[in-house]
């Protein structure tokens, strides 16, 4: 038996209590201080060496906390076969400390074993459904526990997924009996980015400020900003004894045209005469701006 495995341990579930991510800088002053929180979450991937000061301080701090590890690197979406070295250093670490949870995301970061330094989306297709379920079994049964799989935060929807990212993780928890992970902050972001989520409709939009009515899937062209300039002939410029002279006018927030139609925030009217066009009011001003610009002559 290891020195580690005859470490006192923390036992138990994990409370219903706020932990925190725990970070090099934090270990002595946790140790020394011993906040009451309900337990420390660490990134599996910073204790896959053998020894060293990341493990001797985690093995203490798991002595009286309960712990979670979190994975950033196990590439569950990707096309690449499972990385069975990672998989082997996450099971001896989950041998030598314990953790209460073990958790992944629901992303890809290896193509053609070369690794990115991101947690990337995929599409939500029922192929990806069933590359990413295998794959979780695959894990699972290779490391003996449940994993927890974290949604992850998007900045864009693939034009090819045709299964809400909700639905699609409640797809993959009945598939394989994994754990779901919710990060909030995660569904905050990707909430306006991707347009998925209708929130509420209680008529109380104000061209004036956020709009709390959300359309779901609706598509729209916008015009963002329309410039027309003239410029000053040469011979012009000549006689005036001028090097340019150009006046321009700008209108932005120009127009939005859709096929949205009552109340939208993009819109901003309920008369079905105005439907699909924007005023200019939302989401800002429409703004219109009459300038020139003059090169004199040297």
């Amino acid at each position: 038996m290891t020195a580690a495995r005859q470490l006192s341990r923390h036992s138990g579930p994990i409370p219903v209590q706020a932990g925190i991510g725990l970070r090099a800088p934090h270990y002595r002053e946790l140790l020394e201080r011993r906040p009451d929180i309900g337990w420390v979450e660490v990134h599996s991937e910073n204790y896959f060496g053998s020894g060293g000061q990341p493990l001797y301080y985690l093995e203490r701090v798991r002595q009286h906390y309960p712990l979670s590890l979190h994975g950033v690197g196990l590439s569950l979406g990707s096309t690449d076969p499972l990385n069975r070295w990672h998989l082997e250093r996450l099971k001896s670490l989950i041998s030598r400390v314990e953790p209460v949870l073990v958790s992944e995301h629901l992303s890809w970061s290896s193509v053609g074993g070369r690794y990115l330094n991101d947690l990337l989306p995929l599409p939500y297709t029922e192929e990806a459904l069933r590359h990413v379920s295998d794959r979780i079994d695959q894990a699972q049964e290779s490391l003996g526990r449940t994993l927890l799989i974290e949604n992850i935060s998007s900045y864009l929807q693939f034009t090819q997924s045709t299964i809400p990212e909700w639905e699609f993780l409640a797809q993959l928890v009945r598939r394989t009996g994994c754990g779901l992970l919710l990060d909030v902050n995660n569904v905050y972001v990707t909430n306006p980015n991707t347009s998925v989520v209708g929130l509420r409709n209680d008529n109380t939009n104000s061209n004036n400020r956020s709009s709390n009515l959300f359309i779901e899937n609706g598509s729209f062209l916008r015009c963002k900003n329309i410039t027309l300039g003239y410029r000053l002939p040469e011979r012009v410029l000549s006689t005036v004894h001028l090097q340019s002279f150009r006046v321009f006018a700008t209108v932005t927030n120009a127009f939005i045209v859709t096929n949205i139609s009552g109340m939208d925030p993009e819109i901003g009217s309920w008369n079905p005469l105005q439907a699909g066009w924007d005023q200019g009011y939302y989401p800002q001003q429409r703004m219109y701006t009459i300038g020139a610009n003059i090169g004199f002559a040297k």
